[in-house]
Formats: C-alpha cells, structure tokens, sequence
C-alpha cells in the first residue's frame, strides 16, 4: 500500500457556496479513492440541488453520484468529527473562507463552471481540478 495513504485525515468536508457542483464532485471523487479509509462528506452555505451535469461529468470517468443530495453547512456546525476541511470556492462575497471547527482548514479553489453551463466543457474542467490524484492528497494532507 502506498504510503500516502497513510498521511490522510480520518474525515473531511468539502464546502463551497451551493454543495450544487464543486463539493459534491469533490466528496464523490474522494469517497471513489478513500470513503473506506476516510469520512467523507461536502455542504454548501446555500444549498441548491445538485447539478445534472455534474453528475453527467463524473459518470464520464466511472464514478457514479447519482445519489447524492445538497447538504447545508449547518447540519455540520459544531461537529467536532471533522479534522479536514476543504473550502473549494473563490474568495469573495457569501462564499465560506474556513471552517472554524475543523482543526485543519485548507482553501483549494476550483473556478466555477456554472457560467459555462451550456458548453459542458466547464463541468469538464472542473472535474479535472477535483481528480488530479495529486490535487486531491496534497489537498488533505497537514501544512
């Protein structure tokens, strides 16, 4: 067994603004490589449904979402469970910057794709972001 994964968290919460695209992706891609090893989950400040072509996106490369459901941040404040979190959106305005309860919270920002909804390509980058092996430990790795 590689040593790395050795180094990952016993839990990690992906967050970003609406758990509709990148955190979903991100906790679906990370339960795919580690949900036995690792608690995985992903919420959102304002949750929307999960979005279709994220779901779409990753069924491409053989991980399947579909069951996944958007998640507030709230069933999460206070849970003293998290070691890890993973804020994945861009600074700015009503997007989260930590996770005050997490002892470790890293900033990874992925680009939205919700501009670029209509050429499917955004989802695709995205995806690329989230499932760069590398990308994903070094995200959950100590500091």
């Amino acid at each position: 067994m590689p040593k790395i994964l050795d180094e990952l968290p016993g839990s990690v919460l992906f967050a970003c603004t609406h758990n509709a695209i990148r955190s979903p992706m991100a906790e679906a891609v990370m339960k795919y490589l580690h949900g036995r090893r690792v608690y995985v989950d992903s919420v959102g400040l304002r949750p929307l449904p999960i979005d279709p072509f994220a779901v779409a996106s990753l069924d491409e490369i053989g991980i399947d979402s579909s069951r996944q459901e958007a998640k507030s941040i709230l069933r999460f404040l206070a849970r003293k469970s998290i070691s890890t979190a993973v804020i994945l959106c861009e600074d700015g305005p009503g997007n989260p910057r930590m996770y005050p309860f997490a002892p470790r919270t890293l900033r990874w920002p992925v680009p939205s794709c919700e501009i670029s909804r209509i050429a499917r390509i955004g989802f695709s980058i995205v995806r690329s972001r989230i499932t760069t092996p590398s990308s994903i430990i070094r995200s959950t790795r100590s500091q």
